[in-house]
């Protein structure tokens, strides 16, 4: 069975971030794509699931990833994680 391919792709708002995520998710990945508002960010990001994340509030940092865990379930169960910076 083939793994599912997942990125997590912050600040794809705009820029950089939402040029990565997109280009993620036409090479068949499963983007997960922080912003601040993600009820503004939904423009040009079909095929991105958005997380509300606010980098300067911790609370905000410490609860991003719940939501990205349970819609993934089960296909975490084995998984690598990649963190570029």
């Amino acid at each position: 069975m083939a793994q599912e391919k997942v990125a997590l792709v912050t600040g794809v708002s705009s820029g950089i971030g939402r040029a990565t995520a997109n280009l993620l998710a036409d090479r068949g990945f499963r983007v997960f794509g922080t912003t601040r508002s993600p009820g503004q960010a939904t423009e040009r990001l079909g095929n991105v699931e958005l997380v509300r994340l606010d980098v300067r509030d911790a609370e905000s940092v410490s609860s991003a990833s719940e939501p990205c865990w349970i819609r993934l379930g089960e296909s975490m169960h084995s998984s690598t994680m990649l963190v570029i910076r």
